[in-house]
């Protein structure tokens, strides 16, 4: 009978990578020591979704797994959804995007005009930023909406952007 721990680390890898990064760090981290060093391999590339998370979860993802993975992380989600907290404002305040410079796709929800302005400007240096979803009815006044717009489209390295700047009556 094989466990677990017997498969090759390029294995163990590529089913890390169809996993959450709360759910690789919270199973295999200190498990053993060679989970420990896949989890770290910079060949790991890491989805990350907080838009689920509780405060306290998310507060710890802020602290140790962005500094630690970071350099793993391919795709992140953040929402500044209302039934919860601002994910969005917390993130920037305790991180930079620019620590994230494997990230390809990131995804922001809810995102307020200043939020998106500073995170504008960080992505910039962002090389492997291909992918930026921008969704949210937080930025109503026509002048924030044309230079979040302009901001947006001023990003050299992303190739697919999807803005949704919900209407509001």
């Amino acid at each position: 009978m094989s466990r677990l721990e017997d498969l090759p680390g390029e294995i163990l890898m590529l089913i890390f990578e169809y996993m959450d990064v709360e759910d690789v760090w919270t199973i295999f981290f200190n498990m053993t020591v060679r989970f420990n060093i896949l989890v770290f391999d910079s060949r790991l590339r890491l989805t990350v979704n907080t838009s689920k998370l509780g405060k306290s979860k998310f507060d710890e993802f802020c602290l140790s797994l962005a500094e630690r993975n970071c350099n793993n992380i391919y795709s992140l989600t953040l929402s500044n959804n209302y039934f919860r907290y601002p994910q969005i404002r917390q993130f920037l305040f305790n991180t930079s995007f620019i620590y994230f410079q494997s990230l390809y796709s990131l995804t922001l929800i809810d995102i307020n005009y200043g939020e998106l302005m500073k995170t504008t400007k960080q992505i910039k240096q962002l090389t492997s930023l291909n992918h930026l979803h921008i969704n949210t009815h937080e930025i109503f006044d026509d002048k924030q909406l044309m230079d979040a717009a302009q901001a947006l489209l001023d990003q050299p390295k992303i190739h697919v952007l999807d803005i949704n700047f919900h209407e509001v009556n």
